[in-house]
């Protein structure tokens, strides 16, 4: 039994050792400058391809899976006020939810260009006109004035906190409104 254990013991300890020899670092101060000086190329959001659909019934909304959720957004919304409580709080997520999800996946992307302008600007280089123009789109979009105060309201929200605040303010999808 001893054997055995002092057997898996030193591969054991040599995986250990190996791991901690190695280092990890960042991008070399050359590469990071090389990266900024060229121009923010993810300016346009990489788009999702959103399905619309109308709405006649609840039955014609696209089921949720735990894996995946198609990105549907309905154009006509119906009321699932008839529908039994358990099954007008599935329907109600799963109307809900691809819509919070398309939007969190515009939000991700607009922080990451505003994060890539930023840290070009912090280190010394010019924006070309495109970018330019982009920042001051969001900045006009967002009613602010610098990058700092837009990035503090750029954030994804958690899909639990919106469907909360959406199922809360329309009542599981009962309301007219």
């Amino acid at each position: 039994m001893k054997e055995r254990l002092f057997g898996m013991a030193i591969p054991l300890a040599l995986g250990v050792i190996v791991f901690l020899s190695v280092r990890f670092t960042s991008p070399s101060e050359g590469r990071l400058l090389e990266i900024l000086s060229s121009q923010v190329s993810v300016l346009r959001t990489p788009k999702v391809k959103v399905i619309y659909r109308e709405l006649r019934t609840p039955q014609d909304i696209v089921p949720v899976r735990c894996d995946r959720v198609v990105p549907v957004t309905y154009t006509r919304v119906v009321s699932l006020e008839d529908l039994p409580p358990e099954e007008r709080k599935r329907r109600f997520v799963e109307l809900v939810l691809p819509s919070i999800l398309i939007a969190n996946y515009e939000v991700k992307f607009i922080r990451r260009n505003l994060t890539s302008v930023l840290l070009k600007l912090r280190r010394g280089f010019r924006l070309s006109r495109e970018e330019r123009d982009y920042v001051e789109r969001i900045l006009s979009r967002c009613r602010e004035d610098s990058l700092e105060s837009v990035l503090l309201k750029v954030n994804p929200v958690p899909p639990s906190i919106a469907l909360a605040q959406a199922a809360v303010e329309s009542g599981w999808g009962t309301s007219r409104f």
